[in-house]
């Protein structure tokens, strides 16, 4: 019996069947979505929860530099910083986006699966010592404001130098600063060095870049531009709050619609600071479209002193860190590096700092890759 003999009574009840079925089913994903959505607005927001002495456990806070750049600030507490306490902090200054703000599905996670907050998670390690985690932008990358004339920018030294103050000066500090961090940020743990503060009483420094054109864009003479283009796309597209854009540069294609859609359900980009603050981070955002683009970049790479001037922006050769030797050799603080010898040039860099650098330092060097992962014979 075919669909036009079946009677008039019994398609109806078919169609109404499957209505209430049909029905049944969205009213359970709208329940659903607005359960998820409930539990994401239930998730901790650490810039309003209180430590038992009175701070945030999450500090976000700008610092204005000479040039009138806001150079961007997070802090982490340990929760359960006592009253009148005052503890020491370790500070990452990172050009990378490592901070990053949570999409509703992972804050329902957070709520409903005791998730972490993905940037106290990535703090936690120095948390649970009982250290202040600090993370410092770099000027003109992410939530910093200005452009970026080039990585390792000359007013680096300046944010770190007024992170510092800022840290001496806060309640829970008790006055002693260490640095620490893998490969861009190991180089600023070293530059901390340099700072002039007595604060500063030790840096580890893993995989870091003493002379960074010779030892990492030309290690040995050569180098892979496939490398630095997709490296430079990667931190682009975090300057821009691109999530997606981050995550088609690390896989070299891009993402499909749902991939987009799941990725930002997760992840939204970078971490906003709260109040209005979130003005300076949109003109963060407006002031890096200025930078320069991939192939500008690439095109001032091709000598590690080029002759033709290109708009009057340093070289690597003047923003690398043995131009600041003489300012490291004052500090007091302790150098440790630890170096890989399967990570392009970077040991001989670190040598060549243990060799240059004329004041005590200890450099370990071990059978690693760039990340630490130990290489097997």
């Amino acid at each position: 019996m075919g669909k036009r003999d079946m009677p008039k009574t019994k398609r109806s009840r078919i169609r109404r069947a499957v209505r209430w079925v049909v029905g049944l089913a969205g009213g359970g994903l709208a329940i659903l979505a607005v359960a998820v959505w409930i539990a994401g607005l239930l998730a901790p927001n650490y810039t309003r929860v209180l430590t038992p002495a009175g701070h945030p456990v999450n500090i976000s806070t700008y610092l204005e530099l000479g040039s009138g750049d806001m150079v961007w600030v997070s802090t982490w507490l340990p929760e359960d910083l006592a009253p009148d306490a005052q503890i020491s902090t370790l500070v990452e200054t990172s050009r990378y986006g490592g901070q990053l703000q949570a999409g509703w599905l992972y804050r329902a996670m957070q709520t409903v699966l005791d998730q972490p907050d993905p940037c106290k998670a990535s703090m936690q390690s120095v948390l649970d010592h009982g250290y202040a985690a600090v993370w410092v932008q770099s000027p003109g990358s992410c939530q910093s404001t200005g452009v970026r004339p080039i990585e390792h920018p000359p007013n680096e030294l300046e944010a770190i130098q007024a992170a510092v103050d800022w840290i001496v000066a806060q309640p829970w500090s008790d006055g002693r600063v260490g640095a620490h961090g893998i490969s861009y940020s190991a180089t600023t743990a070293d530059l901390m060095c340099a700072s002039g503060s007595a604060a500063v009483r030790a840096v580890l420094a893993k995989a870091p870049d003493f002379d960074p054109y010779t030892q990492v864009i030309r290690p040995g003479g050569v180098g892979s531009d496939g490398f630095l283009r997709t490296w430079l796309e990667l931190v682009q597209a975090m300057d821009r709050d691109d999530i997606c854009g981050v995550v088609a540069a690390i896989q070299r294609s891009e993402l499909s619609f749902f991939d987009r859609l799941m990725l930002r359900a997760y992840i939204t980009g970078l971490q906003q600071p709260p109040g209005a603050d979130r003005l300076i981070f949109k003109r963060a955002l407006i002031e890096h479209r200025d930078s320069q683009s991939v192939d500008e970049i690439l095109d001032t790479l091709t000598f590690k002193r080029p002759e033709r001037a290109y708009g009057g922006l340093p070289s690597l050769d003047d923003v690398a860190l043995y131009n600041q030797a003489p300012a490291i050799e004052q500090s007091t603080g302790a150098m440790l590096t630890r170096a890989g010898w399967w990570d392009a040039g970077v040991v001989e860099g670190a040598l060549q700092k243990f060799l240059t650098i004329q004041r005590p330092m200890r450099i370990v060097i071990e059978p690693c890759e760039h990340v630490f992962e130990e290489v097997a014979d």
